[in-house]
């Protein structure tokens, strides 16, 4: 498991969502040895917001910058340990902006993969989604894409440079979530808005996700791609638990279109194959990798086990989801 020296320096691409405000949080209550922090985002405005929000803490930065521009990457990177890779395109439907989705999500993390080879950052953590696995969207698709190029960058410089993935699903809470919306439609006065309600998807908070990319920084060997063990629960006993409504009050809209799935996953039936069970963590190891004689913690799961959203064992019931939308909304994040 990784120690961080007592100084060292992270960088989080999009730092100004919501992710980056909480692993910024994070990084400002618990890890002193954390002696610069950098955001690096395209927005400014958001750049000056997060700049106001944490003028207490010395140890930070907001930079402007876009991960399409390699050379703003080099200079951002310059004397940077870790990098958290968190910036992108996330709208599933957005099939007519593929071109786009490719710029940030696909070519964004070729460059941001080699401004770490060039200017010697040592660990890179990427920022995946269940929407990669078995994909059926753009977004998904690319990135399945990224995440390959992120895994087959350990050979480059092996010893030196470790880049590996962290997967998760849905985070109850962030920016564009169904939480938000929901209450803002109630703030409204407006019907509530329900995609199907078979609809099944893995949740989480913004505090589980900030430790799982810790977690995954300490233990990250390379080439791997980390999951949490969360639970999951139908669209619709989501809504019970956040809002509940009259029937009449909630619009059944469809799926969206651009390739949104009923359910997801977090493991495809081949990734099961090479997947190792750790202390609150599934660890998809690479194929045939070449770069490291370290092996990965862990025992193999079973081939045919499963980690799908619809999973009967998996799901949650109201109760705990209500539990779990409480914890989301006084984690601090």
């Amino acid at each position: 498991m990784t120690r961080l020296r007592a100084d060292t320096h992270i960088l989080v691409t999009g730092g100004t969502g919501s992710f980056g405000r909480a692993f910024i949080t994070h990084c400002q209550l618990h890890h002193p040895e954390v002696t610069r922090l950098i955001s690096l985002s395209r927005d400014e405005v958001k750049a000056d917001e997060l700049g106001a929000q944490f003028r207490d803490y010395p140890q930070f930065r907001a930079y402007l910058g876009d991960v399409r521009d390699y050379q703003r990457l080099c200079q951002a990177f310059s004397g940077t340990d870790i990098v958290v890779h968190a910036a992108a395109l996330k709208r599933v439907n957005a099939h007519t902006d593929s071109g786009e989705l490719i710029k940030t999500n696909v070519l964004g993390t070729m460059n941001v993969v080699d401004a770490c080879l060039a200017c010697g950052v040592k660990q890179l953590i990427f920022i995946s989604s269940d929407k990669a696995v078995e994909a059926m969207n753009q977004y998904g698709k690319t990135k399945a894409s990224a995440e390959g190029f992120v895994i087959g960058a350990n050979a480059y410089n092996p010893g030196a440079f470790r880049a590996s993935v962290v997967r998760y699903g849905n985070v109850l809470g962030s920016r564009g979530s169904v939480l938000q919306i929901w209450r803002e439609q109630l703030r409204l006065g407006q019907p509530l808005g329900l995609t199907d309600d078979t609809m099944s998807r893995f949740w989480m908070t913004l505090g589980d996700a900030v430790e799982l990319v810790w977690s995954s920084i300490r233990q990250q060997v390379g080439g791997e791609i980390f999951i949490p063990t969360v639970r999951s629960a139908s669209v619709q006993r989501l809504m019970d638990a956040a809002t509940p409504v009259r029937d009449d009050r909630v619009v059944v809209t469809g799926i969206r279109a651009g390739g949104e799935k009923l359910h997801e996953k977090l493991i495809s039936t081949d990734e099961m194959t090479r997947t190792r069970r750790m202390a609150g963590l599934y660890v998809i190891t690479p194929s045939g990798p070449t770069w490291t004689a370290r092996p990965w913690d862990g025992d193999l799961v079973a081939p045919t086990e499963t980690y799908a959203s619809n999973d009967d064992d998996r799901s949650m019931s109201r109760v705990e989801l209500k539990a779990l939308i409480e914890r989301a909304d006084t984690d601090g994040y």
